[in-house]
C-alpha cells in the first residue's frame, strides 16, 4: 500500500485553505481515507491528499506478546525525536497472547462490534507461572499396564502420567527427575533440567535419534530459539570424548546403555542441554527418555487486562499530547465502534492491512486538563502479520 496523504485542519482553516496540492501518481486508486469530528465542540477533519500528511498503518508487539494494531495520522516530517503536532493515533489490541514474532490473532481481534478503552488501572499482565508439558518414551517391551511412571518435578510436585503437564510458580531451571518401572524387575530414571526464564524467546534443545544399526546410532539436536547460529558439544556416554557435529553418527565400541548429553549454546552464549539414554540394538537395558514438549506462560489477569481494548492519542498543534488511557472514560459517555472491515494492499513496509471504519465517542487526558471528542468517525488502515 503506498503512504496515504492526509491534512489536520479544522473545519474553519478549510475555508481559508490554499489552493491543494497535486495528487501522487495513482493517489485516486486509493479509497477516502478520513477522520472527523468535534474537540470540545469545534469540527475537525483530516483528509487525504493534501500538505504531506501520511497515514501509516503498523503494528507492535510487547513484552508479553500481545500484538498491537495502529493507525496512525502525522506529518512526513515527525520523527521519533521531533514532536508530531496535529498528529493522530488509533490503536487496537489483539484478543490473546502470540508467540514471539509470531502470527497475530487479526481476524478475531478486528472485526464489527463494540470496545472497550483501556486506561492505566489496566495493568498489563506479568508472566506468573509456567505450564509445562512433557512427553516421555521408554524403549522396554513390557505390557502397558506393567508400566509405571513417577515424575518429580523438584517443588514438591507429583505426577503417575505418562505424559503430563506440571505449573511452576516461579521463574528458574528445574532439575526433574523421572522414574520408570517396568515389569517390576527394573528401576531406572533419567533427569533434565527444564529451563524457565522470562525471556521470551529463550535457547531450548532436546535430543532425539535415528537408524540404529548394531552398536551404530545417529543423533539429532533439536534446537531452537535464541541467536542462531548454534554451536554443539556432544558427549555419547563412553568416554570417547566430545563432538561438535550438529548432527552426528556414532559407533559405540561396546553393547549396552550408555547415557548421551547434548549442550547448545547460540551466538549469544545462552545455554541448553539435554541428557537422552541410547540402548544399542541388540541390548536389552531399558532406556526411559523425555523431553519437554511446550512451555506455555501462565499470566496474571490476562482476561481483564488489555485484551481487546483500544487508546486514542492526540497531539494539538501546541505539541500537547491528549490520550484516552490516563484515566477511566466516563461510563455511558464513550464509545468505539468498529462498523467495517475489509481486506485491504499492502502498505510501503510489504506488510499485509485491513481498512476499518470507525466511530468513536471520548475524553482525552494529558494529566491536568480534558478535552471532549463527539461524533467520531474514521476509515483507516492497520497493519497486521
Amino acid at each position: 500500500m503506498k503512504k496515504i496523504f492526509f491534512l489536520y485542519v479544522p473545519i474553519i482553516l478549510l475555508i481559508a485553505s490554499c489552493k491543494k496540492k497535486d495528487y501522487p501518481q495513482n493517489i485516486s486508486e486509493e479509497p477516502a481515507f478520513y477522520i472527523s469530528g468535534n474537540i470540545d465542540g469545534k469540527p475537525i477533519t483530516f483528509n487525504a491528499g493534501i500538505a504531506g500528511y501520511y497515514m501509516y498503518s503498523s503494528f507492535k508487539q510487547d513484552t508479553n506478546n500481545m500484538y498491537t494494531f495502529v493507525g496512525e495520522v502525522k506529518s512526513s516530517n515527525c520523527t521519533s525525536t521531533t514532536s508530531c503536532n496535529n498528529s493522530l493515533k488509533i490503536e487496537i489490541n489483539d484478543n490473546q497472547f502470540s508467540v514471539p514474532n509470531g502470527t497475530s490473532n487479526i481476524n478475531n481481534s478486528i472485526k464489527t462490534g463494540g470496545y472497550l478503552f483501556a486506561h492505566i488501572d489496566n495493568t498489563p499482565p506479568s508472566v506468573v507461572a509456567y505450564a509445562v508439558q512433557y512427553n516421555s518414551s521408554f524403549n522396554h517391551t513390557a505390557t502397558p499396564y506393567n508400566v509405571g511412571y513417577t515424575w518429580d518435578f523438584k517443588d514438591g510436585g507429583t505426577s503417575t502420567l505418562a505424559n503430563p503437564t506440571h505449573t511452576f510458580s516461579s521463574s528458574y531451571t528445574h532439575d526433574t527427575t523421572f522414574l520408570y518401572i517396568s515389569d517390576g524387575n527394573l528401576d531406572t530414571y533419567i533427569y533434565n533440567r527444564v529451563k524457565l526464564t522470562t525471556n521470551p524467546n529463550p535457547c531450548r534443545t532436546h535430543i532425539s535419534i535415528y537408524g540404529v544399526s548394531g552398536n551404530t546410532v545417529g543423533f539429532i539436536n533439536n534446537t531452537s530459539g535464541g541467536l542462531q547460529p548454534y554451536t554443539y558439544r556432544w558427549d555419547f556416554g563412553d568416554h570417547s570424548g566430545f563432538y561438535t557435529d550438529p548432527n552426528p553418527q556414532h559407533t559405540y565400541t561396546a553393547t549396552g546403555i550408555y547415557k548421551a548429553t547434548l549442550l547448545a549454546i547460540d551466538a549469544k552464549n545462552d545455554t541448553a542441554y539435554h541428557n537422552y539414554y541410547i540402548n544399542t540394538d541388540q541390548s536389552d537395558q531399558p532406556a526411559p527418555n523425555f523431553y519437554v514438549n511446550s512451555i506455555t506462560p501462565v499470566y496474571s489477569n490476562p482476561l481483564t487486562s488489555l485484551f481487546s481494548k483500544v487508546k486514542i492519542s492526540y497531539t494539538d498543534n501546541n505539541g500537547m499530547v491528549y490520550s484516552s488511557n490516563i484515566q477511566p472514560q466516563i461510563l455511558g459517555g464513550s464509545n468505539f465502534q468498529i462498523v467495517s472491515v475489509d481486506e485491504y494492499k499492502k502498505n510501503e513496509n510489504n506488510q499485509s492491512t485491513k481498512k476499518i471504519k470507525i466511530t468513536f465517542n471520548c475524553q482525552l487526558f494529558n494529566g491536568t486538563n480534558v478535552i471532549n471528542v463527539t461524533n467520531g468517525e474514521a476509515v483507516l488502515a492497520v497493519s497486521y502479520k
